[in-house]
């Protein structure tokens, strides 16, 4: 029986990220764990002439979970208004940024086939570190990118990503305090899947 092309592309892109979910699993460095995302977020990027969303969220979506301290990033960007705020509230908050993310990431990486990351440097102080890259497209034009990373158990979990100076967690934290002035973190999580919905 003859297997269509398309099969074996799919095979193999899934192949590819399950490599690089054991390789962060065999290597728990945080430079390992910034190559891990940046090596899933290019094998999107190849994804020429496949345009389906779900099937690139799908793909994406473990390794990002896995890189990413959501728990941690929750309660940095909600300060007081995290231990306020029900156990299902706070799961629902957390699913809503890995599904922000992955959406963000997927959007972004979609087609740009050509592009390409540089580590740059890294610092490690005891249980955190910061790892300098730059992120470089098809004409050459480079964005630098620093990951900040904390340690827990054993692994290392990104918790900001700083672009062009601008750091991620410093804009969640603004937007997301002013609105939990007057609003539940179960409102919250709500408006922030709205928003994801509502920019696909």
């Amino acid at each position: 029986m003859k297997v269509s092309g398309p099969f074996f592309v799919i095979k193999s892109l899934v192949f590819t990220l399950l490599f690089v979910s054991l390789r962060l699993n065999a290597d728990a460095g945080p430079v390992a764990t910034v190559e891990s995302l940046h090596n899933a977020l290019l094998t999107i990027a190849r994804m020429d002439g496949e345009d389906n969303f779900e099937k690139k969220y799908s793909l994406l979506e473990p390794t990002i979970s896995k890189c990413f301290d959501f728990r941690k990033i929750a309660k940095l960007v909600t300060g007081r208004y995290w231990e306020s705020g029900l156990k299902s509230e706070q799961e629902d908050f957390e699913k809503s940024l890995l599904s922000t993310a992955v959406h963000n990431y997927v959007l972004n990486f979609d087609g740009n086939s050509g592009l390409q990351f540089e580590l740059v440097k890294k610092k490690i102080r005891k249980n955190k570190a910061v790892v300098e890259t730059s992120l470089i497209s098809s004409d050459e034009s480079i964005t630098k990118l620093k990951y900040v990373l904390y340690k827990r158990k054993e692994r290392w979990f990104i918790v900001n990503v700083v672009a062009k100076g601008v750091s991620d967690l410093s804009l969640k934290r603004a937007d997301y305090i002013r609105f939990l002035e007057s609003n539940s973190l179960g409102n919250l999580a709500k408006k922030i899947h709205a928003r994801t919905k509502k920019n696909y």
